[in-house]
């Protein structure tokens, strides 16, 4: 089976903003198959970048003026699960923060130049070790770091601003294997909730936390209970009356529910 990984830049033409698009191949074989992709401006030249996250490697193309995708730069040569991008150091280049295959989580500090420095182990290896996200869940001007582990299920761990975290603060107790995690302001108060889905009590429910102030978080709520075939969701304003809203969807047949405020 043929495995590639396709990027569609659009074209902008001037017979009524019409677009035309141009399929670019940056990876077949074995580096086709992707298991994740972030985009962030990692050399600072205005233009975003792109890293993939792949069973071989975590692999980063800068992109050139013209808006052309470059040749893969291997950034790490093992397995890797997921990356999440932030500045946890507080100097102005983009940082990753990556799930390797043994899901181990490490700190990737960028030079602003598209270049990392491996600086730190942040959670060493277990099996049921998950990276969810970054955010400031304590309202300190740091990135702190969502994730969940065999001890503490959810939880979250205090970014200092150098790059440090805290020992992770438990938020749900385990077994926490969700489908999906969401940090975003839901409730419009200017702190961040958690959203995610998970199977609880034999059915798949949509659940949320959310944030208090000071890294403090009400219980979980379920919001929605989906039966058997919702296990995906996202959140945006679909509506266009800047509230937020929950779209879900699944893998198990072809509905779509859009639950909006």
């Amino acid at each position: 089976m043929r495995r590639s990984m396709l990027v569609f830049l659009g074209l902008a033409t001037s017979v009524l903003h019409a677009q035309l698009w141009e399929e670019v191949v940056l990876a077949e074989g074995n580096q086709g198959l992707i298991r994740q992709v972030v985009v962030g401006d990692f050399d600072l030249d205005g233009d975003l970048d792109l890293v993939r996250v792949t069973p071989e490697g975590l692999y980063l193309h800068v992109a050139a003026p013209a808006g052309d995708l470059g040749d893969a730069m291997t950034l790490k040569a093992v397995e890797h699960w997921r990356v999440v991008v932030g500045d946890l150091d507080l100097d102005g280049d983009l940082d990753l923060v990556t799930l390797e295959g043994d899901r181990s989580i490490h700190w990737h500090a960028g030079d602003g130049m598209g270049g990392f420095v491996e600086m730190a182990e942040i959670l060493a290896a277990s099996t049921q070790n998950v990276l969810f996200g970054l955010g400031d869940l304590d309202q300190d001007g740091d990135l702190d770091l969502v994730i969940s582990t065999a001890a503490e299920g959810l939880a979250w761990l205090a970014g200092d601003g150098s790059g440090a975290f805290s020992a992770a603060v438990g938020l749900v107790p385990p077994p926490f294997y969700p489908s999906g995690m969401s940090i975003v302001d839901v409730d419009l108060d200017g702190l961040l909730d958690l959203v995610w889905h998970r199977e609880l009590a034999g059915a798949k429910v949509q659940q949320a936390m959310f944030g208090l102030g000071g890294g403090a978080f009400s219980p979980e709520l379920t919001l929605t209970s989906d039966g058997y075939t919702q296990n995906r969701f996202r959140v945006a304003d679909l509506t266009g009356d800047s509230l937020p809203d929950l779209l879900t969807f699944g893998n198990q047949n072809q509905e779509v529910v859009l639950l909006s405020r």
